[in-house]
C-alpha cells in the first residue's frame, strides 16, 4: 500500500493448516500385523511479515521489515521406539505434544539502482532467531525419551549485492555475507554461548556474462565459503578448551558456462561444475566419523527445442 509519494507499506499473512498420522502396529503373536493405536495431531501454523519503505530519491530507497516462519516437527518418527534428530515423541504409547520450531527475522536494507538504472546494488543488516530448537535430552539422539523444544539461536549479519548491465555485452551478478551465529539457550549448558556447528561466517559468489553476439555468450562463477566448525546439526558446534575439535576449511570453486541459440525455436547450454575439480566438504557431523563431501567436477549440456 502506498502512503504518499515517498512511504510503502507491505505485508502479509500465510497459515498451514496439517495433519499427521502416526500409526503403530503388533509385531509378534497372534495380533501381528494389527493396528494398536494411531498418534496422530491436527495443528495450524500462522505466520506473516510485515514491513515498511521510503524513497530517498527515485533511485534509491530504504526498508524495514520483520516475518515469522514456524517449522513442522518431524526428524525421523520411530513410533516407540525412540524419536531420533527432532523425531514424533511417543511415551507409554502416547503423543507427547511439542511445540514447532519459530523464527522471527528483522532487516533493515537498502537499494540503488545505478548506471542509468542498468545496475542494482543492494545492502542489508539482519538477525533472524529461532527459537523451540529440537534438542536431544541426552547425548544419544536414539533415545525413548525423544527431543524437547529447548533450544534458542541466533545469527546476526550484514549482506551486499549487485546485479545488472556493466555495459550492454557485460552482465554481473554479485553478493557477499558477513554472518556470525551463537546459541542463546539449550538442554546442554556447555552449548550456550558457542556458534552454531558447520556455520560459515563469511561466503560470497561472483559470476559474469559475456555476449559475444545476441545468440552466443560465455560466463564464470566463483564461489566460496570460509572455514567452520563441525558438530551436531542446530547446536553449538564442537570445542575443546575453547578450540573447534572439529574444523572444516574453507573452500572456493570455479564453475564454467556458455550458450548459443541457434533460432527462435532452439538453444544450446554447457555448464562445467566444480571446473577445478577442487575436493572440498561442507560440514562434519559431531562424532567426526564421516563429512559431507562437495560435488566434483560435473559437465551438463542442455538442448532446449520450442515448438
Amino acid at each position: 500500500m502506498d502512503i504518499d509519494e515517498r512511504w510503502t507499506a507491505f505485508g502479509g499473512v500465510r497459515a498451514d493448516a496439517l495433519r499427521l498420522s502416526i500409526q503403530s502396529f503388533a509385531n509378534t503373536g497372534a495380533n501381528a500385523g494389527s493396528r494398536t493405536g494411531d498418534y496422530g495431531y491436527n495443528d495450524t501454523l500462522i505466520n506473516g511479515h510485515l514491513g515498511l519503505s521510503y524513497k530517498i530519491t527515485p533511485q534509491g530507497m530504504v526498508y524495514a521489515s520483520y516475518a515469522t516462519s514456524q517449522d513442522v516437527n518431524g526428524g525421523e518418527p520411530d513410533a516407540g521406539t525412540n524419536a531420533g534428530y527432532g523425531g514424533i515423541v511417543l511415551v507409554n504409547g502416547a503423543y507427547v505434544d511439542s511445540k514447532p520450531e519459530r523464527s522471527r527475522n528483522f532487516e533493515l536494507g537498502t537499494k540503488w539502482n545505478l548506471l542509468d538504472d542498468k545496475l542494482l546494488f543492494t545492502a542489508a543488516a539482519f538477525q533472524t532467531t529461532k527459537s523451540g530448537v529440537m534438542e536431544a535430552l541426552s547425548t544419544e539422539e536414539y533415545a525413548t525419551e525423544g527431543s524437547t523444544n529447548t533450544g534458542r539461536n541466533r545469527v546476526r549479519g550484514v549482506e551486499f549485492g549487485l546485479v545488472g548491465n556493466v555495459t550492454r555485452q557485460l552482465t554481473v551478478q554479485a553478493g557477499v555475507a558477513f554472518m556470525r551465529s551463537k546459541v542463546l539457550q539449550s538442554v546442554t549448558p556447555g552449548n550456550v554461548g558457542l556458534p552454531l556447528a558447520n556455520f560459515a561466517n563469511t561466503s560470497y559468489s561472483l559470476q559474469g556474462r559475456y555476449a559475444f553476439t545476441p545468440g552466443f555468450y560465455l560466463g564464470a562463477t566463483v564461489r566460496h565459503d570460509s572455514g567452520r566448525c563441525g558438530g551436531q546439526p542446530d547446536t553449538g558446534a564442537v570445542y575443546t578448551n575453547g578450540q573447534c575439535g572439529q574444523p572444516v576449511p574453507g573452500f572456493t570453486v570455479f564453475d564454467l558456462f556458455g550458450g548459443y541459440r541457434f533460432n527462435k525455436h532452439a538453444s544450446l547450454r554447457v555448464n562445467l561444475l566444480n571446473a577445478g575439480h577442487k575436493d572440498y566438504y561442507t560440514s562434519v557431523y559431531r562424532g567426526g566419523f564421516f563429512l559431507y563431501k562437495g560435488d566434483a567436477r560435473a559437465l551438463r549440456v542442455t538442448l532446449d527445442i520450442e515448438l
